[in-house]
């Protein structure tokens, strides 16, 4: 049982999206499909350029919209 968990993880801390209903019904691929597409359909590209700092690693980033309705996908957490 630990993998669909596992799974649910890796999508939260990535700004994925897990689609697990269990073992026991089949189900209809249909609603998922349509929310892939949905998702596809409404996808931007995020472009900066970076302040170089003295020292090399990882920079926290964030990013933040104006319009109210929008809503920001991504990885909540760094993955090193």
């Amino acid at each position: 049982m630990g993998g669909p968990i596992y799974l649910s993880q890796v999508s939260d801390e990535t700004g994925g999206e897990a689609y697990f209903l269990g073992y026991e019904t089949a189900v209809s691929f249909a609603p998922f499909l349509r929310d892939l597409m949905r998702r596809l359909d409404h996808q931007y590209l995020l472009a900066f350029i970076p302040k170089p700092e003295k020292k090399a690693g990882f920079q926290r980033v964030k990013v933040r919209t104006e319009e109210p309705s929008v809503e920001l996908i991504a990885a909540s957490k760094s993955l090193r």
